[in-house]
């Protein structure tokens, strides 16, 4: 994927939005309005969500809200620029070499099903059939959201 805009952020993302104060909730009528019924502002530089879902499984996206699921319906904003391509869920291999270092994102659940991101930095050395390996650590298919390289 190129640069994230309004036409593709949308398509295997991951997304950290901001919580909006009342004060700061569109006043005119959605651009978008999803299957499952969330909506969509488009502005320069970015998207205002009202959504009663957020969380890993956002149709093919990993979108949270202050870096957390959360539930009802709340309103976020976040900027294009911040969106990031979901890489290496399917094909990891394709995407990662081992020994070079990587910002992993993952977010597990805890007992009373909330999950937060988590951010950790390893070199990648394997996958296993549950397990993407890392020199310190190992993050499960299921908690996994993206990685980048760090250079």
């Amino acid at each position: 994927m190129s640069k994230i805009s309004k036409e593709n952020f949308f398509r295997f993302t991951y997304a950290n939005f901001q919580q909006l104060d009342r004060e700061e909730y569109p006043t005119r009528s959605p651009d978008f309005i999803s299957n499952s019924g969330s909506k969509y502002w488009y502005t320069k530089e970015g998207v205002i969500r009202y959504s009663t879902h957020w969380n890993r499984h956002v149709a093919t996206c990993k979108w949270f809200l202050n870096n957390c699921n959360a539930y009802g319906g709340k309103y976020g904003y976040c900027k294009f620029k911040d969106f990031q391509e979901i890489k290496g869920s399917f094909d990891f291999e394709q995407y990662f070499e081992v020994g070079k270092k990587y910002e992993v994102l993952k977010a597990s659940y805890d007992r009373k099903g909330n999950s937060c991101v988590e951010k950790m930095i390893g070199k990648y050395i394997k996958r296993t059939k549950k397990f993407i390996i890392f020199d310190k650590f190992r993050v499960s298919e299921d908690t996994y959201i993206t990685a980048k390289l760090i250079k």
